[in-house]
């Protein structure tokens, strides 16, 4: 069904033209009038990579639907979009979980960026980025594209950046010494987001670190998950005491696990709030390529993984690749912001050649949302994936969860069957060899992660 997306920007276009454009899984049909093949004025959505990528929608246009399947939930949704949701931060996720589209999702997720982190950067003129990732691990170049859209969109300059490997000790002197001229009102210290608060020491020890160097001056940390292996542990008790008594310290935490225990571990001046992943400012992604396998499964190798073994037999008929993406290379760049946004794009590029996904990486969850693509998440031993699914996607209809690779298996081919008719068909003859003793390079992939 053709629907009207409440996002629009004016473009000049051909006539007799039919213009197609998916924003978060809706389709909108422009047409023109003139029958004398002039140009005209026409209204097409709004998508990331347009001219106003770097403009902040207004509210209304990232408020849901009410006439739909959310009308019963009417008068309910209305107070709570007029929710002062950095006073009440569990009350977040109240919308989110209702959702059933991946439209529906990157809308309310941006809303809540704009609202929850939005309403504490307000104040401020100037911001310091720090940490910024730009390794092949996708998911964390798209949180790095996801905070400079979200900065810009808010109208805050970007006055330093570095990345993990580019904040040295010599490099966080020089930003100290250009942020003596700001005042604490005008300039804020922001940290990348992701998924490395407390369970990475590295990262911990940095942010202690550049809390120290700036002090005075006001930090937040872009949303994080925290997992970790035994509260007990020295590390654990180290955060404790540096994360929960700095009243110029925001933390963002990204789903309810974490936030429950950042509020019993981080007890004290500290601000906890809660927000989706910021990769979801990247909007919409469109396929750029057609499928070459049926199902992409990407299964991570590190202490992160799922206790699993080998992969699930599946039909002969199902064109199947399973690999994590850090091996899948980007083209370097002369910067680390530069390589991010190429990074980012590379994992885009990593799913597309599946029709649908199964994936035990979180961002494997955000990109495959973003792209309005079937999928399987696989939960790990710290629940990570299951948190953030069960705090904001839990209402996707083209997404399932479980914590056994024999049922996920089951469970991506009955999508690929529920959706073969919406989804782009796989490119033909990839099963030929173009020589006789071609070796099986799908076989020995798949080997590696069995």
């Amino acid at each position: 069904m053709l629907v009207q997306p409440q996002s629009m920007e004016k473009v000049r276009r051909s006539t007799n033209d039919l213009y197609f454009v998916a924003q978060g899984g809706d389709m909108v049909r422009v047409e023109t009038n003139d029958q004398n093949g002039a140009f005209q004025t026409d209204e097409v959505p709004f998508c990331t990579h347009c001219p106003q990528a770097y403009r902040r929608p207004p509210d209304s246009e990232l408020e849901p639907d009410l006439t739909g399947y959310l009308q019963p939930y009417r008068e309910e949704i209305q107070a709570f979009l007029q929710e002062p949701l950095v006073n009440n931060p569990e009350r977040a996720v109240f919308l989110s979980q209702l959702l059933k589209t991946p439209g529906e999702i990157i809308r309310e997720s941006q809303r809540l960026h704009f609202n929850i982190i939005g309403d504490v950067l307000k104040k401020y003129k100037a911001a310091m980025l720090f940490d910024i990732a730009d390794f092949e691990n996708k998911g964390d170049p798209c949180i790095t594209v996801g905070e400079i859209l979200f900065l810009a969109r808010i109208n805050l300059p970007v006055v330093y950046y570095c990345s993990s490997l580019s904040c040295t000790d010599e490099n966080m002197r020089k930003a100290r010494k250009l942020a003596a001229n700001y005042s604490p009102d005008e300039l804020v210290v922001l940290f990348h987001g992701g998924g490395n608060l407390v369970g990475y020491r590295f990262n911990d020890f940095f942010r202690f670190k550049t809390m120290d160097l700036f002090a005075g001056y006001h930090f937040l940390l872009f949303p994080q998950s925290i997992f970790y292996n035994n509260a007990q542990d020295e590390h654990v008790k180290l955060c404790e005491r540096e994360y929960c008594c700095n009243e110029n310290l925001t933390l963002v935490l990204r789903d309810l696990q974490t936030y429950s225990f950042a509020k019993e571990h981080f007890k004290g001046k500290t601000k906890l709030l809660l927000a989706p992943d910021i990769a979801f400012q990247i909007g919409n992604v469109n396929r750029f390529q057609s499928p070459v396998f049926d199902v992409m499964w990407i299964k991570r190798i590190d202490y992160e993984a799922p206790n699993y073994g080998s992969i699930p037999e599946h039909p002969s008929d199902v064109r199947f690749h399973v690999s994590d993406w850090w091996s899948w290379k980007t083209n370097d760049a002369p910067t680390s912001l530069e390589k991010a946004f190429y990074v980012s794009v590379e994992g885009f590029n990593f799913l597309s050649r599946g029709r649908v996904l199964v994936t035990d990486r979180l961002h494997g969850h955000i990109l495959s949302t973003l792209m309005n693509m079937p999928h399987v998440l696989v939960d790990n031993r710290y629940k990570k994936l299951s948190s953030y699914h069960n705090s904001w996607t839990k209402g996707l209809e083209n997404t399932k969860l479980t914590n056994q690779p024999e049922k996920a298996m089951a469970m991506i081919l009955d999508l690929l069957d529920v959706h073969q008719q919406d989804l782009p068909p796989r490119v033909p003859f990839m099963d030929l060899a173009e020589n006789f003793q071609q070796r099986n390079f799908e076989e020995e992939e798949f080997a590696k992660y069995s």
